[in-house]
């Protein structure tokens, strides 16, 4: 989705309300510049792994100093820094890698044919102290 004019320069972080089916997603950043998986990507993407309960509604802040920053799908070393101001899109993702480019299990992807489903209810972003947390109801 695209986010207009990017964040506030003092977000350090988005809190995401959601309801998820027991598998693991991405959350992934992007200035939008660029396709996040194109091979001329100039800059990259930000992810981090959003591990499901099925059925059960979470609240995670995700701080973006936590962000995993990725080229063509898998994390790169690189010393660009997130921008809160740049950001332009935030999207999730069923992915067959994890953050850290080692495959997702079976257990929390899939195999063959499948449903999922990852219910977004909320996303706001956070100031200040951006401490990972997760909560379900």
């Amino acid at each position: 989705s695209a986010i207009p004019g990017g964040l506030s320069s003092d977000a350090t972080g988005v809190r995401v309300t959601y309801v998820g089916d027991g598998k693991t997603y991405k959350v992934l950043f992007s200035d939008g510049n660029k396709s996040a998986f194109g091979p001329s990507r100039r800059s990259p993407s930000w992810q981090t792994d959003l591990p499901t309960k099925e059925g059960i509604e979470e609240t995670t802040t995700i701080a973006f100093q936590s962000l995993t920053p990725s080229l063509q799908g898998g994390p790169v070393d690189t010393d660009a820094k997130l921008d809160p101001t740049q950001i332009q899109e935030m999207g999730f993702m069923l992915s067959l890698k994890l953050s850290s480019g080692k495959p997702n299990p079976v257990e929390t992807y899939g195999s063959g044919i499948f449903p999922f489903s990852l219910k977004i209810k909320n996303i706001e972003p956070v100031s200040g102290d951006c401490s990972a947390e997760t909560s379900a109801t």
